[in-house]
């Protein structure tokens, strides 16, 4: 039982976030220092408490955007409790009321800064929360039962945070994989992080297996392209390429892998089996990827991702 009120519950611990400080990740400090030429704390202070313009808005809506270690602190209480659309009204007028000071955290010699960040920020910052959203009960019993307890705030920020709604078949896909994947694993979320907007973009298409194997060789069919690319750029200038007739692509070889990899083991995980694909004309040999020893070695590769 909890004698505090789920709306008071959750405000307070928003408050409790912003005096423990909220750390800034290296992407924005990079923001940061390219569009103000790497400022002090004490410039950074001028910045914020100055009148609004688009950078300025821009650098609070990136400070105060919860990155997933601060939807993980919140998760608990959104798991134990049903928000409404008023409950958010009503959140936002707690925190408000007034709006609590941030403890901003840099990863540099810069420190720490204190912002009290102004009420259309703590209005944006809820609705990225997504406290009204409710997962499906199916997939909300198989995070509960079936996914070590270590991931399971993890899995539900990820769940809370896809936008758009899984077809039955793309449900029972997904906890297949959640009952059955091996969550200690770091390529657990490097998986979960592919089905799920794979799941998402597919519509109503049922099939999902033999989605997933066209959306394989879709992007084995540009890795090789990639690497035919990469053996012709050490060859030749790019100059050369381009007055030859060659269209210089811009394809992420690790990405492409990396998506394979994951295809692989979610296709293992989910159906018991995967397939290599390759393209017809294919003359590289990418490997075959298939079998539970080939895919130890995925999962090692996908764990250093």
């Amino acid at each position: 039982m909890y004698d505090v009120d789920p709306c008071t519950e959750l405000a307070n611990a928003v408050r409790e976030i912003f005096r423990e400080g909220i750390e800034l990740s290296r992407d924005v400090v990079e923001f940061i220092d390219s569009t103000y030429a790497s400022p002090t704390t004490q410039d950074l202070r001028s910045i914020l408490n100055a009148e609004s313009d688009t950078d300025r808005d821009t650098l609070l809506e990136l400070i105060f955007a919860p990155d997933e270690p601060f939807q993980e602190r919140l998760e608990p209480i959104l798991t134990r409790h049903r928000f409404s659309t008023e409950d958010e009204a009503k959140i936002f007028e707690m925190l408000c009321d007034p709006i609590p000071e941030a403890t901003i955290i840099f990863p540099d010699f810069r420190r720490r800064l204190f912002v009290t960040p102004p009420q259309w920020v703590i209005d944006s910052l809820l609705s990225k929360l997504h406290i009204t959203k409710q997962l499906p009960t199916l997939v909300a019993d198989t995070v509960a039962h079936s996914v070590t307890k270590a991931r399971q705030n993890q899995v539900r920020v990820r769940l809370r945070n896809m936008l758009g709604d899984l077809t039955e078949p793309q449900i029972d896909c997904l906890c297949q994989y959640l009952r059955t994947a091996d969550a200690t694993q770091a390529a657990f979320l490097t998986c979960l992080d592919f089905i799920l907007p794979f799941l998402l973009g597919m519509g109503d298409t049922r099939d999902i297996y033999q989605s997933l194997m066209e959306h394989k060789l879709a992007c084995r069919v540009q890795l090789e392209r990639a690497m035919k690319q990469e053996k012709a750029l050490a060859e030749n200038n790019v100059e050369t390429l381009l007055l030859g007739g060659e269209r210089i692509l811009h394809f992420d070889k690790n990405d492409l892998m990396r998506t394979i990899a994951a295809i692989d083991e979610i296709a293992m995980t989910v159906f018991g089996k995967t397939e290599t694909m390759l393209h017809p004309e294919s003359t590289t040999d990418l490997g075959d990827h298939i079998g539970r020893k080939d895919l130890e070695r995925l999962i090692a590769f996908l764990s250093q991702s």
